[in-house]
C-alpha cells in the first residue's frame, strides 16, 4: 500500500528543561507501492457454428440444427450465452443442451468455458410455410473478445410443399 507513515516521538525527565520545543518531534515516510502491476486484461475468442440436418426439407418435416459453441481462448470465457430468435415461419420441436430454454426464442446459459472446451446444443424445428428458413444463432461471453466475426453464424434451408 503507498502514503507516508508518520511517527511522533516525545521525551520527558524528572528534572527542569530549560528547551522544551526539543523534547518532541513527528517525522513522514512516504511509502512507494512496489507490488506487481496487476495482470493483463483476459480475452476469450467464442465462436460459434450451426449446421442444419438438410439442405431441402417438405413443409411439416422436423429440421434439426446442431449448434457447436467453443472458445478458441486463450483464456476462460465467462457467462457465455447462446441465443436463437427462431424463424417466425418454424414451430419449436425440441432443444436439448446445457442450461438451455425456451420455444420460439432459444437461450442457453453455459456458465463459464474453458479454453479449448466446447458445448453443442440441438434444437428442431418444423417450419409451416414460405420457400425458406433462415436461422441465425449469436453467442455471446461476459470476457472481451479479440475476434467478434466468430460470434454469428447462420444457415439456410429451403422448403418444398
Amino acid at each position: 500500500m503507498a502514503g507516508t507513515i508518520w511517527n511522533s516521538a516525545n521525551v520527558s525527565a524528572t528534572e527542569d528543561d530549560p528547551t522544551l520545543s526539543n523534547n518532541s518531534i513527528t517525522r513522514g515516510t512516504l511509502v512507494q507501492d512496489t507490488s506487481p502491476p496487476p495482470p493483463a486484461d483476459t480475452e476469450a475468442d467464442v465462436e460459434v457454428n450451426i449446421n442444419a440436418s438438410s439442405s431441402k426439407i417438405k413443409r411439416g418435416e422436423q429440421l434439426t440444427y446442431t449448434v457447436e459453441v467453443t472458445n478458441n481462448g486463450p483464456d476462460t470465457a465467462e457467462n457465455v450465452v447462446l441465443a436463437d430468435g427462431l424463424p417466425s415461419n418454424v414451430n419449436f420441436v425440441s432443444v436439448s443442451g446445457t442450461g438451455c430454454s425456451g420455444t420460439t426464442s432459444i437461450t442457453c446459459q453455459f456458465g463459464n468455458l474453458n479454453s479449448g472446451d466446447s458445448e453443442t446444443v440441438s434444437i428442431t424445428v418444423s417450419p409451416f410455410k414460405g420457400r425458406s428458413v433462415r436461422n441465425t444463432i449469436t453467442v455471446t461471453s461476459s470476457t472481451p473478445d479479440p475476434d467478434s466475426d466468430n460470434n454469428t453464424d447462420r444457415v439456410k434451408t429451403r422448403v418444398r410443399r
